[in-house]
């Protein structure tokens, strides 16, 4: 009896013969032939077949490994190692551009990785698309690997090695609000948060009623927004066998969609929900920058709304922190921001954080024309515990060698699928930052 991982094998090499023939009819310019179109056929009607005793095999492991426990939990784990040391990110980019299609392992990942993103609801784009078990998980953060470095660095007979993260394991896109705290959950389709009132207990007699408590399930879901990167390589660069290549490719691809994951969800959902603390003015035709006492009560502002968690945090943009560590309580009193820390609460900062141009009457309310606009700089208060960001199928990469062919470079297009927000209002409170007084623009 064939295991799962042997009929995906099969139903890899199935894949790769008719990739092959397209590819081949594709660059010919020409129609399919008889046998070629009897050909695709049997190899339509073979790959349904193995679908389902790939989904049959699949449902017997599951029931095995729910037997077997935590000893199958391990050795799952320890293919799962395997899989991510054998699999090459740059070989399976070589192959399409050199081969034309994908063979072994690289295949069959990238079949894996379909499926999970089609589970999703998403699209695959992409020639190559990375399960998330490659590339998620915290790990595989330690994981690394060491090569000889022979450009100088050599001492006398001693070789100096050089530690380089995995091509796929560095592609894990990590955020801010990731290192924040937030809860990472790889969704398989759009996520509902839970979410309860304030005060969802009560106390009452021992043989009372208990009231319904009515948590609202619906107010905060999370579907896949699409966050994209592009990189262009030369041939000559994809032929380097120097894994720091792999390494410098990954950390560019995850820095990027990391920064467009963080922008979105800090500067839509984060600013959008609504909690606000009132600033302080010079006068009425005049905004203040941030004071010491504006902090103050953005923690009672923020503390107000009862957050749960047990590591609040602020998070705004290095500017707004770094003018912080400036601002007194007093003539020579204690400094706002220490250490990177305010009234006790860890800052983050972040360039994704941007300045918003708001209504100025809205964050101060001493600001007497209710039409004039000002552009801040927002100081987030958050409870990370509340804060989720939902994956949704690894990564999609098209590898395109055709549009820059002349100048004998590889395009590289990546696509992610996430989201990411608070499950309850109370979990957010913006406080609108300034690092100087400002006179709000007359509307």
């Amino acid at each position: 009896m064939k295991n799962s991982n042997k009929l995906l094998e099969e139903r890899g090499a199935l894949v790769e013969e008719l990739e092959t023939l397209l590819n081949s009819v594709a660059t010919e310019e020409r129609d399919f032939s008889e046998e070629e179109n009897t050909r695709q056929d049997a190899i339509h009607s073979e790959v349904a077949d193995l679908d389902t005793e790939i989904k049959r095999a699949k449902s017997n492991e599951a029931m095995f490994t729910a037997g077997a426990g935590i000893a199958s939990s391990k050795s799952e784990e320890k293919e799962q190692t395997q899989l991510r040391g054998k699999f090459s990110m740059t070989k399976a980019i070589s192959d399409l551009v050199n081969k034309g299609g994908l063979e072994g392992l690289e295949a069959e990942m990238v079949q894996e990785g379909r499926n999970e993103l089609n589970a999703t609801g998403a699209s695959a784009r992409g020639n190559i698309t990375i399960p998330s078990f490659l590339m998620n998980g915290e790990e595989r953060a330690n994981e690394s690997y060491s090569v000889d470095d022979t450009n100088g660095q050599n001492q006398g007979n001693k070789v100096r090695g050089v530690e380089h993260a995995g091509m796929v394991e560095g592609l894990r896109a990590t955020s801010v609000l990731e290192r924040m705290g937030a809860t990472v959950i790889q969704a398989s389709g759009n996520l509902v948060l839970p979410s309860l009132p304030n005060g969802a207990g009560s106390q009452v007699a021992e043989i009372g009623d208990v009231a319904n408590l009515d948590g609202d399930f619906g107010s905060v879901t999370l579907d896949p927004k699409r966050f994209t990167m592009r990189m262009d390589l030369t041939r000559q660069m994809l032929n380097q066998s120097d894994p720091a290549l792999d390494a410098v490719i990954a950390r560019d691809m995850s820095v990027a969609l990391g920064n467009e994951l963080d922008k979105y969800v800090i500067n839509t959902n984060l600013f959008g929900v609504g909690n606000i603390t009132n600033h302080s003015v010079v006068s009425g035709t005049s905004y203040s920058a941030t004071t010491y006492a504006d902090l103050t009560a953005h923690e009672g502002a923020f503390l107000s709304n009862d957050p749960a968690g047990a590591n609040l945090a602020m998070l705004m943009d290095p500017t707004m922190s770094a003018y912080l560590k400036g601002v007194s309580q007093s003539a020579g009193g204690a400094i706002a921001n220490v250490g990177n820390e305010i009234l006790g609460y860890q800052v983050f900062s972040s360039t994704n954080v941007g300045a918003k141009t708001v209504v100025a009457d809205a964050y101060a309310s001493g600001i007497t024309d209710a039409d004039d606009t000002i552009s801040i700089r927002p100081i987030y208060f958050v409870d990370p515990s509340d804060l989720f960001i939902a994956k949704f199928g690894g990564l999609d990469v098209t590898v395109d060698s055709y549009t820059l062919a002349h100048q004998g470079t590889i395009r590289l297009i990546a696509n992610m699928y996430a989201n990411g927000n608070v499950r309850r209002s109370g979990s957010v409170q913006t406080l609108g930052g300034m690092t100087i007084a400002t006179t709000p623009t007359t509307v």
